[in-house]
């Protein structure tokens, strides 16, 4: 077969190369306008999701560096652990300058760099806060000393735990209640 006898074909949807008997030798698609279409949608949803990672990500070392101001804290003076409670009895901004999280929920910041969250809404602490492991609040009946004793004694086994720090609003009954929750353990309570 001589280049000659071969020809384009008219088709509305392909080029397509053809010889004198109409017979199909090579056929190439082009991409209709739909397909262009999608394929730039796709290409923006995923620098739209590059683009929301990278914020993410800079979101968690921006909340990573204050609680990286109080590991220091605790380690130079030789706290093994700090309590932070969030509830409708008291707000307590920490919550939200340490994780993103706007209430109702108690924050363990261990001397080694890790944070326990225990939110009483699990479902928005997974979408906003940043923390490193987080243990659902109903998971004790909504109780504050119950759920901040049982964390603390599952952390117990992985850190030497020596001096708790718990927050300076405690009514002066809520903490006498979180020294016989927590009595293997030397709790207090400072303004700083």
């Amino acid at each position: 077969m001589s280049n000659s006898n071969i020809s384009n074909c008219s088709s509305s949807s392909s080029r397509e190369l053809c010889n004198n008997d109409n017979t199909t030798i090579l056929s190439l698609t082009v991409n209709s306008n739909s397909e262009l279409q999608q394929q730039q949608q796709q290409r923006q949803m995923m620098l739209i999701t590059i683009i929301h990672n990278k914020r993410i990500n800079e979101i968690k070392k921006f909340y990573k560096a204050r609680i990286a101001k109080v590991v220091n804290y605790l380690n130079e003076n030789k706290i093994s652990l700090a309590v932070f409670i969030d509830n409708e009895e008291h707000r307590d901004p920490a919550i939200p300058y340490f994780t993103g999280h706007p209430s109702d929920a108690i924050l363990i910041i261990t001397s080694d760099g890790s944070s326990v969250l225990i939110p009483w809404d699990e479902i928005l602490a997974k979408k906003v806060a940043v923390y490193s492991k987080i243990v659902p609040f109903t998971r004790y009946k909504c109780n504050s000393i119950e759920a901040t004793k049982s964390v603390i004694n599952i952390l117990a086994s992985k850190l030497d735990i020596n001096k708790i720090a718990l927050p300076p609003y405690l009514t002066y009954n809520d903490y006498l209640k979180f020294i016989d929750a927590l009595n293997n353990y030397y709790v207090y309570c400072k303004e700083n």
